[in-house]
């Protein structure tokens, strides 16, 4: 996540990840995130973290699966991708980006400004 910081102060938005399927497909409703994520990313240039860990465990993280998906069928720039992989629940999806972005640049920066939930 730290390469994604842009003067510490850049918007971003979270992505939050969506159960897997078998072999670790995607359920549409977590392709149409993807898809509003990458066009909102390009249009805004807004960096992405995709939010989701392997909670049914299918030995692929919702954020791999996703950031995977941007990349190779939405054009979508590897270094404006970052993956929060350990969250299990809608909850920690949310919370976890936060934990990381803090942790990494050592300083609150204010909601509004860094975070999209979509």
């Amino acid at each position: 996540l730290h390469q994604l910081t842009r003067n510490g102060t850049s918007p971003r938005k979270v992505c939050l990840g969506l159960g897997l399927g078998p072999a670790g497909s995607m359920p549409e409703m977590l392709i149409e995130r993807c898809k509003v994520a990458a066009k909102l990313s390009k249009e805004r240039s807004l960096l992405i973290i995709n939010s989701g860990g392997d909670p049914k465990k299918t030995g692929m993280t919702e954020a791999e699966v996703m950031t995977d998906y941007m990349v190779t069928m939405l054009d979508v720039d590897k270094d404006t991708v970052a993956k929060e992989d350990r969250s299990v629940s809608t909850c920690t999806k949310a919370i976890k980006p936060f934990e990381c972005d803090l942790n990494l640049i050592g300083r609150i920066i204010p909601f509004p400004s860094i975070f999209m939930i979509i």
